[in-house]
């Protein structure tokens, strides 16, 4: 399946938490880590963004929306929920 970004939104490949302990034990949703890999990029609701698609970047996980694409965990975030690229 192919995935595309609308309006100020970005697709984020992130880390997520283990969800079980190292004996086994589930422990729910694993959380997202704050730091990813920009997949796709909207066009931007003024046209412009200011990440593009490979882009290490810092974001707010807890603003995002998971999503699960070809195996694939990703994060659906806006463009103001992303503070700094990683250089």
């Amino acid at each position: 399946m192919e995935i595309r970004a609308i309006q100020d939104r970005v697709i984020v490949e992130v880390e997520f938490a283990e969800n079980a302990s190292s004996s086994g034990i589930y422990l729910g949703d694993g959380e997202a880590k704050n730091e990813g890999t920009v997949l796709k990029v909207g066009p931007g609701k003024d046209g412009e963004m200011s990440v593009k698609e490979g882009d290490r970047v810092i974001i707010d996980p807890s603003n995002g929306f998971k999503i699960q694409v070809a195996g694939k965990k990703l994060l659906v975030v806006r463009e103001t929920d992303i503070f700094a690229v990683v250089v």
